[in-house]
């Protein structure tokens, strides 16, 4: 068996790794300055009250004072794996 001895073009794998970064970096580079908006879809109840807008804080504080959503919200965190599961193996006629 022959071995050909092609040559890695290590320039151009560099120029195409340094524009999927700047890509990247353009593409999500207001993630950072919405961070707090992030934070409180992906979990209100740690959310930071006044930081969020003022139309939404009132509701924020009574989801956050309310004992029985954060248990309800814990375990739905908790078993959301093990549901979305159960529902990929459901016969289509019962979803």
């Amino acid at each position: 068996m022959e071995e050909t001895s092609a040559h890695f073009p290590i320039g151009f794998a560099c120029e195409i790794i340094q524009d999927l970064q700047k890509q990247f970096q353009d593409q999500f580079s207001d993630l950072d300055s919405r961070a707090e908006e992030v934070r409180l879809f992906q979990n209100p109840f740690e959310a930071n009250v006044a930081s969020c807008p003022e139309a939404l804080q009132l509701e924020l504080i009574e989801l956050q004072a309310s004992d029985m959503l954060r248990c309800q919200a814990k375990f739905l965190t908790s078993h959301h794996v093990r549901m979305h599961r159960i529902i990929l193996y459901m016969p289509n006629t019962l979803i």
